[in-house]
């Protein structure tokens, strides 16, 4: 179910709802790759970054054939041949999180499944990074961005992959929630938090979203079960980290980082548009490879004026 055509698993979950270990480089400021939108197995070669020489590489804007000019960078012709797919994107226009939620707002009020849509790219792209029946520890907050990851966790679990939730709210998305579990996800303590982190293969960062624009330093529970993972994620062989949307403790409008519980990405599957923060100082350095996944609503952010607008050379030198 996790191959090239993706609204499949969509409906699935619309139903339901209404790589082994890191072996080398670095989280100091590796380099960034940034896909748009989601393109299919073609990705898994820029995996390859992350494991050898991360910091010697370029940041790359890859995605189908975008005009600098083109703001709906999600639009794509899904029987354009395999170069056009991966032409380079010399530019692109970046939102902020209030943006993109009002972008959102009418689709969602018409009931179109746009969480669906993105849990869907999200278990495709953790797919990806995992061995045949791999673990995954999902870090699930309360609110939309615990959704995301909890679906698409249902989804790799239904699929033969152990997936474990650990919890970092008393409240958790219901419906994600009652799907994941339901496929065979188990529901963790915080007190293993370390042990799960150490014996996954792919940790998927869920804890909070856009929603903490202003203030997205983590508490509580979250920034306690962020903390004891953080020395996991250091050691020399380690989990690759997945965030959903962006990395939790990161601003996705300013780039800043308020507090050092923050788990460095290897990759940052981002919803909808570039967030402004992701390309900015010092998030950029916590966001690693960014795949930027089409959830369908390009033609109300076309409407808008972007917060940021990047050329190649801005975003290397950011």
């Amino acid at each position: 179910m996790l191959g090239h055509d993706v609204f499949r698993t969509v409906e699935h979950l619309a139903r339901v709802c209404g790589g082994r270990r890191h072996r080398g480089g670095t989280h100091e400021g590796p380099a960034m790759q940034v896909e748009v939108p989601h393109l299919g197995n073609a990705d898994v070669e820029a995996a390859q970054f992350r494991h050898e020489g991360a910091h010697d590489r370029p940041l790359l804007f890859e995605g189908p054939h975008v005009s600098q000019q083109d703001v709906e960078l999600g639009r794509r012709d899904p029987h354009a041949d395999h170069a056009t797919r991966r032409r380079k994107v010399l530019a692109m226009h970046a939102y902020l999180a209030s943006q993109v939620r009002d972008a959102e707002a009418p689709f969602l009020a018409a009931g179109v499944p746009l969480m669906a849509r993105a849990a869907a790219a999200l278990a495709e792209e953790v797919a990806r990074l995992l061995p045949q029946q791999g673990s995954v520890l999902l870090l699930v907050g309360a609110g939309n961005n615990g959704g995301d990851a909890l679906l698409a966790g249902a989804e790799l679990a239904r699929t033969g992959h152990r997936v474990h939730i650990l919890p970092t709210s008393t409240r958790l998305h219901e419906e994600g929630l009652s799907a994941a579990v339901g496929a065979g996800a188990t529901v963790e303590d915080a007190d293993a938090s370390a042990r799960l982190a150490r014996s996954c293969d792919v940790l998927v960062d869920g804890i909070v979203g856009t929603g903490s624009a202003g203030d997205p330093a983590l508490r509580g529970a979250a920034r306690a079960i962020v903390e004891s993972v953080l020395p996991v994620i250091r050691e020399p062989k380690h989990p690759l980290v997945v965030a959903v949307d962006l990395p939790s403790g990161v601003d996705p409008d300013d780039g800043t980082v308020p507090a050092p519980a923050v788990l460095p990405a290897d990759l940052t599957v981002t919803f909808g548009a570039m967030k402004a923060g992701l390309l900015r100082p010092p998030a950029r350095k916590y966001a690693g490879r960014i795949v930027v996944v089409d959830i369908g609503i390009g033609a109300e952010l076309a409407k808008m004026e972007p917060a940021a607008h990047y050329k190649l050379a801005e975003a290397e030198t950011a």
